[in-house]
């Protein structure tokens, strides 16, 4: 028998289970409130419709991100160094131990210039990354450098994911994050 009632948080993470498992298009509310164990009327209690829900969903991930992962920017105690450990550290444990790692480019990809909603939240989520990058490049070298080397490492890394999971090999974002990592410590060493 269904539950009548659930916390919010818990409806998206069931969501964000579907979303995995199905995308975000073959995905519907019934499929959620199967998930859930609620009745399907029961979800618009809480959610307006499955776009509401994604909106949901992707914020969650948002903050998580936020408090998580870049907060590693403003570690007081970590060299840049550290701090470029730090992120690949956090990376791998997320991509490769994280069921859904890649959640935010295979919506995004999914779901662009489809949903406009979803596209600026996307755009949003990896300008945080971007700009966390960035900050800990900033550090080190002049502001547009290290703008420009925050967006080819988080390129680098999206595209490494994407080989990653085509050919079930995690050595792709190893490498990329050793090129990263070298790219850094050689430019670094020149800026000296």
């Amino acid at each position: 028998m269904p539950k009548q009632k659930t916390d919010p948080q818990e409806i998206v993470k069931s969501a964000l289970n579907i979303f995995l498992e199905k995308g975000y298009h073959n995905t519907s509310m019934a499929d959620i409130a199967n998930e859930t164990g609620l009745l399907k009327g029961s979800l618009y209690h809480h959610f307006k419709g499955k776009e509401d829900l994604m909106k949901a969903v992707i914020s969650s991930i948002h903050e998580w991100y936020k408090r998580e992962i870049f907060t590693i920017k403003d570690e007081k105690t970590f060299s840049t160094d550290q701090k470029i450990q730090a992120l690949i550290k956090a990376s791998e444990e997320i991509f490769f131990n994280r069921r859904g790692g890649n959640f935010m480019t295979n919506i995004a990809l999914e779901t662009l210039n489809v949903v406009p909603e979803f596209t600026a939240m996307f755009r949003a989520f990896f300008r945080d990354w971007i700009h966390c990058v960035k900050t800990v490049y900033a550090e080190v070298f002049p502001e547009d450098e290290a703008e420009q080397l925050a967006h080819q490492s988080i390129s680098e890394i999206e595209g490494a994911v994407v080989m990653m999971e085509l050919f079930n090999d995690k050595n792709y974002l190893r490498r990329a994050h050793k090129r990263i990592y070298n790219r850094f410590k050689s430019l670094s060493s020149v800026t000296k």
